[in-house]
């Protein structure tokens, strides 16, 4: 039997994040999906190259003194404009830090080409998502920064963090009496797994810009949407 589920789930928690995808502007590129990171997380580290011709693979047994590479994949786009061929190679890592810390993803050869070094912050697990996680759905909120300035700038990202298939759904938009809202950019997408358990995490940025000073709250933010759940109980009659 399959079941419609209405849920609501409502975030409460602000910690801090900031979001950093630095990429090479060299023929073989690299960046990451997401920066900073938590240590208990997995993330994908991308590699690219127009360089089609070598046949070559991105060497990962460098990565292997601060990740576990857990997997890798690799897909290749070609497309033609105005006559001239063009093709893009992309690798993607799916990779578990070893440590916290500022860890440096070193160079990644790719036949006679390398990539740019990254730098990537790797955060101590935050324990307080626990009760959250023991939970199939979930949101996460983070500010950038917990002091700010009149007519200053806060990101604020929402995350919608989920072990089950969503079919349907809204995120309210924040609405806030001493500052002005602003959207930013387009939802990000991605998995991610945690204390072992895979998510598939959707990502919403704000710039809040406050225009009255003292301590200031965001209010509690609402998401709605239905999921389908199969359970299998033996026959109806």
């Amino acid at each position: 039997m399959r079941i419609l589920r209405w849920i609501w789930v409502i975030v409460f928690y602000l910690g801090f994040m900031g979001l950093d995808i630095p990429v090479s502007a060299q023929s073989v590129r690299a960046y990451v999906d997401r920066n900073p990171v938590m240590a208990d997380e997995t993330f994908q580290l991308i590699v690219e190259t127009d360089q089609t011709s070598s046949g070559e693979s991105p060497e990962w047994q460098i990565l292997d003194a601060d990740f576990d590479v857990l997997g890798t994949t690799q897909s290749q786009q070609t497309s033609i404009v105005n006559m001239q061929t063009t093709s893009l190679v992309r690798w993607i890592a799916t990779l578990a830090p070893k440590r916290t810390g500022t860890v440096t993803i070193p160079p990644i050869h790719v036949g006679a080409h390398q990539t740019g070094p990254i730098q990537l912050e790797v955060n101590e697990p935050d324990h307080t998502r626990a009760a959250n996680e023991s939970q199939d759905i979930f949101l996460e909120a983070d500010v950038d920064s917990h002091v700010s300035y009149l007519q200053g700038q806060v990101l604020l990202t929402l995350r919608l963090v989920s072990a089950i298939s969503v079919q349907e759904g809204r995120l309210d938009e924040p609405e806030m009496d001493w500052g002005i809202v602003e959207r930013v950019g387009k939802d990000v997408s991605y998995e991610s797994t945690r204390n072992g358990r895979r998510y598939h995490i959707t990502e919403r940025r704000y710039v809040i810009t406050p225009q009255q000073s003292g301590r200031q709250v965001i209010p509690p933010i609402l998401f709605s949407g239905t999921v389908q759940e199969s359970r299998a109980r033996g026959t109806l009659f």
